[in-house]
């Protein structure tokens, strides 16, 4: 697929985001900006150069995201306890 080279302009703050999501995502930041661009214009989970994105593409992935601090754990796990205690069972509408 031939691709067409492109030249963006973004302000340093914009381009000190994209850097940090590229270096925690560990690809380069043209890949970054070429999946946000798909994105953006409803072309939907893709890779590069625009095919789906594989098993081991988000396998590899996977191993490259942020984790949840402890505390940030914590904190996620009591409000799902809560949110599962404040829930109602609905009525059962065939009995």
């Amino acid at each position: 697929m031939k691709e067409a080279h492109l030249t963006v302009r973004v302000p340093d703050a914009v381009a000190a985001h994209l850097d940090e999501r590229a270096e925690a995502l560990g690809v380069p930041r043209s890949q970054v900006v070429r999946e946000a661009v798909t994105l953006y214009l409803g072309g939907g989970s893709s890779d590069a150069v625009g095919r789906p994105v594989t098993a081991r593409a988000l396998a590899h992935r996977w191993q490259t995201l942020p984790w949840l601090t402890e505390p940030e754990r914590r904190t996620f796990v009591e409000l799902i306890a809560e949110s599962r205690a404040d829930r109602t069972v609905p009525n059962d509408p065939w009995a």
